[in-house]
């Protein structure tokens, strides 16, 4: 008979990373992640609990995402309800 909690190794391991990482993010603080392509750029803005409060796929180069960044922190300081 097995006497495992049913929750794996890696399970806790990825639980408790998350839970230090919003240890370090202030609870009112929001996080911007950019993914840079050649042509299409992906940024999604996320919050305390890394729920997706803001994402744009621009199709531009790197070095014009000025304006797409300006929206994030806009919407960041809005304080916009998560994407669903």
């Amino acid at each position: 008979m097995s006497k495992g909690s049913g929750v794996s190794r890696s399970d806790r391991q990825r639980k408790a990373r998350r839970e230090h990482l919003r240890g370090l993010l202030p609870r009112d603080g929001a996080v911007l992640g950019i993914d840079l392509g050649d042509a299409k750029q992906a940024l999604a803005l996320v919050d305390h609990d890394m729920r997706v409060r803001w994402r744009r796929s621009p199709q531009c180069a790197a070095h014009q995402l000025g304006g797409p960044i300006a929206e994030a922190a806009e919407a960041a300081a809005q304080g916009r309800p998560p994407i669903r």
